[in-house]
């Protein structure tokens, strides 16, 4: 199993199906972007702050789309953000089970044959690059950082 922490833990065991979420950069308001941070760092102190309850108030949030960049409700740009998520299976990179690409955010179901952290710094890199000539954004931030991502 691998195993890395940057501000989140990722856990990807071998031959195991992956659940990933990434946003656009910006695309959540800071409130509920630390609430997440404080659940995912295990400091709740009652159950209705417990990381569970935080992490659904996060999604619940992101999948409004009310808060910052919803680039990927358009058709060229979430056209950038398909091809290399299908290229990649297609490659056999993966094994891709399913994928939604939503205003201000993708999620993809996928069994990795390589290095998660390959597979989406180019899934990431090639739609940003694409996405951003195409808004005229040079210099500036696509999608944020980090990627959520789990196992069952």
């Amino acid at each position: 199993m691998t195993f890395y922490r940057r501000n989140l833990p990722h856990w990807h065991p071998e031959g195991q199906v992956l659940f990933l979420t990434w946003r656009l950069y910006g695309s959540l308001p800071a409130a509920v972007a630390r609430a997440a941070r404080t659940a995912r760092n295990g400091c709740a102190t009652e159950d209705k702050d417990s990381p569970g309850k935080r992490f659904k108030l996060l999604d619940a949030a992101l999948d409004s789309a009310r808060f910052g960049p919803r680039w990927l409700a358009d058709r060229e740009i979430a056209a950038y953000t398909e091809y290399p998520i299908l290229r990649g299976a297609e490659l056999a990179r993966y094994e891709l089970h399913a994928f939604v690409i939503m205003p201000n955010h993708v999620r993809v179901l996928l069994e990795p044959r390589l290095a998660l952290a390959k597979i989406t710094g180019v899934m990431k890199g090639v739609a940003a690059r694409d996405a951003n000539a195409t808004l005229g954004r040079t210099g500036e931030p696509f999608w944020q950082d980090e990627s959520f991502d789990h196992f069952r």
